[in-house]
């Protein structure tokens, strides 16, 4: 009995292997072309790495015309044989809109502009915290990271604060905080 699993193990193994997607990025295509423009793969193409090849002269890039984003190939004047094209192929399609959520719900029925559509706008009151206008305020804050050669992190946090004016009639306010 454990024979037998040990062969279905090992054909669906083998059966696995075959089934892999391509591992490179290099693509050859041998076919006839015309002067019609032709999707010749679904990824964009790299463009330096692209040359066309009749029997075993190059095409010169006169020749043809090419679409790297989009991948479309067409010759200027009709060739009868096939041609070979050689290129790599960037991981994704350029063409294409890649999002990680769909932002159509946003303008939806909006007369608004867009950049009304992201405005943040208070809803309460802004309150005096340090005596209102008889008070000059002056300070800022700073936050900063420090990396190190040996894989360490420093997280740095500064406030510099200015306070200067009146608090009441007699009495007098100066104050500097770090």
């Amino acid at each position: 009995m454990t024979p037998n699993y040990f062969w279905t193990f090992l054909v669906f193994c083998f059966i696995s292997i075959g089934a892999q997607a391509q591992l490179g990025s290099q693509r050859d295509i041998n076919q006839k072309f015309n002067t019609e423009w032709k999707r010749i793969d679904t990824l964009s193409i790299y463009p330096s790495s692209f040359f066309v090849l009749n029997g075993k002269d190059t095409l010169k890039s006169s020749d043809y015309e090419i679409d790297f984003m989009s991948a479309q190939f067409r010759l200027i004047n009709e060739i009868s044989d096939s041609l070979s094209i050689h290129y790599q192929v960037w991981p994704f399609d350029f063409t294409k809109n890649y999002m990680k959520r769909d932002t159509s719900f946003l303008f939806q029925g909006r007369p608004q502009s867009e950049r009304d559509l992201f405005k943040i706008e208070a809803n309460t009151p802004e309150t005096a915290i340090f005596g209102g206008n008889e008070i000059t305020k002056n300070g800022s804050i700073s936050r900063g990271l420090s990396f190190g050669n040996k894989q360490s992190l420093g997280i740095n946090s500064a406030l510099n604060l200015e306070l200067n004016g009146m608090i009441s009639d007699n009495l007098k306010l100066s104050a500097s905080i770090s």
